[in-house]
């Protein structure tokens, strides 16, 4: 078991409450925006703006508007525009969630490897003190044996009658 305790804090009922009216106000701001769920295959094929592609498609849309020659006349440039501010906007808001979700992460990792941690270690000693006939001890493997992740049973397939 690890002798250091990375996190010890507790999320306060009322802080709970702030986050997820928080959650939900940010959701409700957006509903009308946030309207697409793409499946991990559509994911792969999509063209991706990042930092330098931002950049590039400013500078296009910058000369397509000195120049409406350079647009195409089936391209509805104006859309193209809407897209790209959305986009945009967008970026922005992950760019200032990432932090956050990064860090809900990070700890939530943490604080669940040493909760985790400690489990184990709890059935380690159940499993010692049954194998000394520890009163209780075999109840108390059983039920944890059921629900420990890497104890999964191979099941014999259906035979044919």
């Amino acid at each position: 078991m690890s002798s250091k305790n990375r996190v010890s804090a507790k999320i306060t009922a009322e802080q709970l409450q702030v986050v997820e009216e928080s959650i939900t106000a940010i959701n409700k701001a957006l509903e009308n925006v946030l309207t697409i769920n793409l499946e991990p295959e559509d994911r792969k094929y999509l063209l991706k703006l990042g930092d330098k592609t931002l950049a590039f498609v400013a500078k296009a849309f910058e000369f397509g508007n000195l120049n409406d020659k350079l647009v195409p006349t089936f391209i509805d440039f104006e859309e193209a525009q809407r897209d790209y501010q959305l986009s945009r906007d967008l970026y922005g808001v992950l760019q200032q969630l990432n932090p956050l979700v990064r860090a809900v992460e990070d700890v939530g990792m943490v604080s669940g490897s040493e909760a985790y941690e400690v489990a184990l270690t709890i059935y380690s000693t159940a499993k010692i003190a049954g194998a000394s006939n520890f009163p209780g001890a075999q109840a108390v493997i059983a039920d944890l044996a059921k629900r420990y992740p890497n104890s999964r049973r191979k099941q014999t397939p259906l035979q044919p009658e």
